[in-house]
C-alpha cells in the first residue's frame, strides 16, 4: 500500500505541472491588472533600479543559479553577483524602512 501511495503522489505531482494549452490561454485572458498588493511591492522593487529588478527576476523567477546570473550580467564571478544581489535587496529594505512600512501594509 505504501509503495502504491507514493507512486500515485509522484504521478499527481508530475501531471499537475502540465496543463492544456487552451486552458492556459483562458487563464491568461482572465488576468487583468496586478493585485494592489503586487503593484505596491513592484513599486518598491522599482526604487532599486531596472538592473536590480532584472537581476532579482533572473534569480528568483527564472531560477538561474548565481554563476549564470554572473555571466548574464557581466560580473567577474559568482561572489560578485551574490554581493550585488544582496545590495539590491538592501536598497528595497531601506526604502521600506524609510517609509516605516510593516508586513500588514502589504496585506490590504
Amino acid at each position: 500500500m505504501g509503495i502504491a501511495k507514493h507512486l500515485w503522489i509522484k504521478k499527481y505531482n508530475r501531471d499537475s505541472r502540465n496543463i492544456d494549452i487552451n486552458e492556459a490561454g483562458q487563464l491568461i485572458e482572465h488576468v487583468e491588472e496586478p493585485l494592489p498588493v503586487t503593484r505596491k511591492l513592484l513599486n518598491f522593487l522599482e526604487t532599486a533600479g531596472q538592473r536590480c529588478m532584472d537581476m532579482l527576476k533572473a534569480f528568483y523567477y527564472d531560477k538561474l543559479n548565481m554563476i549564470e546570473v554572473a555571466e548574464q550580467f557581466g560580473y567577474s564571478g559568482e561572489r560578485s553577483a551574490t554581493v550585488q544581489k544582496y545590495k539590491c535587496l538592501e536598497k528595497v529594505r531601506d526604502t521600506v524602512k524609510q517609509k516605516a512600512l510593516t508586513y500588514e501594509d502589504f496585506l490590504e
